[in-house]
């Protein structure tokens, strides 16, 4: 469930020995007796890209002692390749750290899996597509791991074309299954957004249709773990988000126009889904202000939460509150 993942954004963290205190920064991802932060030279392509990936490991009893892993020592395969959107996950005494690997043409996802807490870990290519790849979501059930990429795709009139593919692991990540296309083969693929617990997996995404009244968010189910997904059109907008909390899946989604912050959930696992407008802008933007990508965040209560330039054209963060019970 994603609530109850440790995730690390690629930032770089910093330890602060103050005498016997240690004061870890918010970014580094705690578990067990451990503190878990990436490191790495910053490639040219920007600050979160980075020239190699180090994993550093602190026994956040004993501040003092800490244990590196690098990587990616053996995904050099040019002076060209790069790492970027990388996150940290741990179940019990697994580590998990994901990134994408890229050259100039191409890119993929990698795993890298510890089962010894971080201490040793075996690297896996999970795309394995040498197409071009700039998005990613991971969750985990268990011992089941599920990831959802986004990939560039050319036919064969030379259209491009963004598909949307699916694998997962049933064993802690140590081989990978077959590779599932979830969206539309002539249709391309936009945001997307992927949720699991116990035997459910859901993979949430937006994709071009051909008129503008079609449901053009989808949603595809599984209650065997993945292994068959009932997949269907839902919703209108983009930007799609989920999270979940019991056995109650929460989205959130941006309008086409960019106007409206949608809200909606299932209670029976996809079979139907309830929305509504929780934020509508009646003042006019600029056209080259940032849209709003609203995030959710499912707990005892949901918390919607976006960014969206006010009447004065500032920034400004919005959360919304939804007390779903009532």
């Amino acid at each position: 469930m994603k609530s109850k993942l440790l995730i690390l954004f690629g930032i770089i963290a910093a330890l602060i020995i103050v005498g016997i205190v240690l004061v870890l920064p918010d970014n580094s991802v705690k578990s067990n007796s451990f503190a878990y932060t990436i490191h790495g030279d910053v490639s040219g392509a920007g600050g979160e890209t980075k020239k190699d990936l180090f994993l550093k490991r602190t026994d956040i009893d004993e501040p003092i002692t800490a244990h590196i892993v690098d990587l990616t020592k053996d995904l050099h395969y040019t002076d060209l390749i790069s790492f970027w959107n990388y996150e940290i996950y741990t179940y019990e005494n697994y580590v998990y750290v994901t990134w994408i690997t890229s050259e100039q043409t191409w890119s993929d996802v990698f795993m890298a899996v510890s089962d010894d807490y971080g201490q040793t870990f075996d690297v896996k290519n999970v795309s394995q597509t040498k197409e071009y790849i700039d998005a990613y979501k991971v969750d985990y059930s268990k011992e089941t791991v599920y990831v959802v990429w986004r990939e560039e795709f050319r036919t064969e009139i030379n259209r491009h074309l963004n598909h949307i593919y699916f694998t997962k692991s049933n064993n802690f990540g140590e081989s990978w299954g077959q590779q599932k296309l979830i969206n539309t083969f002539d249709k391309s693929g936009g945001s997307f957004d992927l949720e699991a617990w116990d035997d459910n997996v859901f993979i949430i995404w937006t994709q071009q249709e051909d008129s503008q009244e079609d449901n053009n968010i989808w949603l595809a189910s599984s209650t065997d773990k993945a292994e068959y997904f009932e997949r269907k059109p839902v919703l209108q907008g983009s930007r799609v988000d989920l999270d979940s909390y019991g056995d109650i899946l929460f989205f959130t989604w941006v309008s086409n126009n960019y106007d409206d912050i949608w809200y909606g959930f299932t209670e029976n696992l996809g079979e139907t889904v309830e929305s509504k407008v929780i934020f509508k802008r009646d003042w006019e933007i600029s056209y080259y202000a940032p849209m709003p990508t609203p995030k959710v965040i499912a707990d005892e209560k949901v918390t919607i939460k976006f960014i969206m330039n006010n009447e004065k054209g500032e920034e400004t963060p919005y959360e919304i509150i939804i007390d779903y019970k009532n």
